[in-house]
C-alpha cells in the first residue's frame, strides 16, 4: 500500500507491506484520519470500502469510518525515480538551510521566495536572497550526483527548523541522523526534489 501526503509545497509518500484483495485509491482527510490512527489499538488493521473508508482493527469489535473520494480524482505524488541519487550528511543539509533561509525572501510574488540548493559533486550550496541580503553556505563533500533545485521557502524553513509548515510534526528523524538520499526528476512539467533514507532499500 502507498500513502502519500501534500501540502502542495512538500510531500510525504510511504510503501507499506499489505494483502490487497482489490486494487483501488482513496483520498482521505489528514487531520481526521491521524486522529483516528491515534486511537487504533496498534497490530493490523484491515480497511474496506472506497468512498467512505472503514478502519477495522483485527481481533477487535472496533470499526472506524471516515468519508472520502476516489482518489483517481486528487493530485498525484510524483512517481520516486529510480536513480541516480547522492547520499548526503542529514544534519549537513539541515544545518545548510539553517544558514540561509532567514535572507529569503518572504513575499509570494518575488521568485526568490525560496532557497537555491546546489550541488556540483564538490559539495552543496545553499542560496538565498530577499535583494537586501544575501546568504550563502556551502556545506558537505563530493557527491556522486549534481542537481541544482529551487526549494519553497515553506519547505525551506520546516527543513531549516526541522517541522513542518503547520508546526504541528516534526520532520522523520532519519533527516538528522544519518545519510539523507535526494534526487531530482522531472515529469516533463515539474522538476521534483526528493528525500529519503539512505539507509532504506
Amino acid at each position: 500500500v502507498r500513502v502519500s501526503a501534500t501540502d502542495l509545497y512538500m510531500s510525504s509518500d510511504e510503501s507499506v507491506e499489505a494483502e490487497v484483495t482489490e486494487p483501488g485509491a482513496v483520498a482521505l482527510p489528514a487531520n481526521e484520519l491521524l486522529d483516528i490512527l491515534a486511537r487504533v489499538p496498534r497490530g493490523p488493521v484491515q480497511l474496506t470500502g472506497s468512498d467512505t473508508v472503514h478502519i477495522h482493527p483485527v481481533g477487535r469489535s472496533l470499526t472506524y469510518s471516515l468519508p472520502g473520494h476516489s482518489g483517481d480524482d486528487t493530485l498525484r505524488m510524483p512517481e520516486s525515480p529510480t536513480g541516480p541519487w547522492a547520499a548526503l550528511d542529514g544534519e549537513s543539509v539541515l544545518d545548510g538551510f539553517r544558514a540561509v533561509v532567514r535572507c529569503a525572501s518572504t513575499h509570494e510574488a518575488s521568485s526568490a521566495n525560496a532557497v537555491l540548493w546546489i550541488s556540483d559533486g564538490m559539495g552543496t550550496t545553499y542560496v538565498a536572497t530577499d535583494g537586501h541580503r544575501l546568504g550563502i553556505a556551502q556545506r558537505g563533500s563530493a557527491t556522486p550526483v549534481t542537481f541544482s533545485a529551487l526549494v519553497p521557502l515553506d519547505a525551506a524553513k520546516a527543513l531549516a527548523v526541522g517541522r513542518t509548515r503547520d508546526e504541528t510534526r516534526s520532520l522523520p528523524p532519519w533527516i538528522s541522523r544519518g545519510l539523507v538520499a535526494v534526487a531530482v526528476h522531472s515529469d516533463g512539467v515539474c522538476e521534483y526534489l526528493f528525500l529519503r533514507n539512505a539507509g532504506r532499500v
